[in-house]
Order: C-alpha cells, then sequence, then structure tokens
C-alpha cells in the first residue's frame, strides 16, 4: 500500500504504475498513463485544500485575491494553506484513497483472470 508521508509525486506514479503492472508497457503509452495519474494526483491535491478550507479561509483568500490580482488561485490558496486545519493529515489520507482507487479495478481485473484460469 503507497503511504503518503513525505509528499513525492513521482513516488506515487511509479508506486500506481507498478501496481498496475505498467512498468514495463510501451513508454509512449506509459509517459500518456503517468500524466493522466499526475493530472489526477493535482486536481485530488487541490479539491483537498479546497474542501479543508473554513469560511474564514474562504474571507481570506477573497481578500488576497482583491489585494493582489497578480495572484493566480493557486497562489492565493497557496498563502493560507498553514491555516488550513488538519491539512496535512486530509491530503494524506485523500491521496492514499486516490492510489487505491486507481489500483482498484486493475487488482479487481487480476482477480477475475486467476478465477478463469483456476475453472480450466
Amino acid at each position: 500500500m503507497f503511504t503518503f508521508e513525505n509528499y513525492s509525486a513521482k513516488a506515487f506514479v511509479d508506486y500506481v504504475v507498478e501496481q498496475m503492472k505498467l512498468k514495463d508497457s510501451n513508454p509512449d503509452v506509459k509517459a500518456k498513463i503517468e500524466k493522466e495519474i499526475l493530472t489526477t494526483l493535482g486536481r485530488r491535491i487541490i479539491a483537498s485544500v479546497v474542501n479543508a478550507m473554513t469560511e474564514e479561509n474562504l474571507v481570506k483568500f477573497d481578500i488576497i485575491k482583491a489585494t493582489h490580482p497578480e495572484f493566480s488561485d493557486y497562489e492565493a490558496i497557496f498563502a493560507l494553506i498553514d491555516e488550513i486545519p488538519l491539512l496535512h493529515e486530509i491530503m494524506i489520507k485523500n491521496v492514499n484513497d486516490l492510489a487505491q482507487e486507481l489500483i482498484y479495478d486493475v487488482n479487481r481485473l487480476d482477480e477475475a483472470l486467476e478465477k478463469s484460469k483456476s475453472k480450466k
């Protein structure tokens, strides 16, 4: 099982690719899959941060955006990260859950293949 304690997107992608048994697949296909996994990871992280924000954080976000129009939404969120309660724990849980979601169907397929082999 993947444990997201010290953030490493590469370690996450490598783990998921390995668990999906795609480590030795065609390099072009593997690169596309890795990019999609990384994109999904990024979305999950941003969603985790936004969902963990309190009403007070959202007000501060609006103030930051109003006073610093040069900041992107991401920069404004990252300016508040230290103030978001339990964010570290939420991130660990959500990224670990994502790893399991991404490899779940592959594991189910392996189980089905094993069952079909044992019936022959």
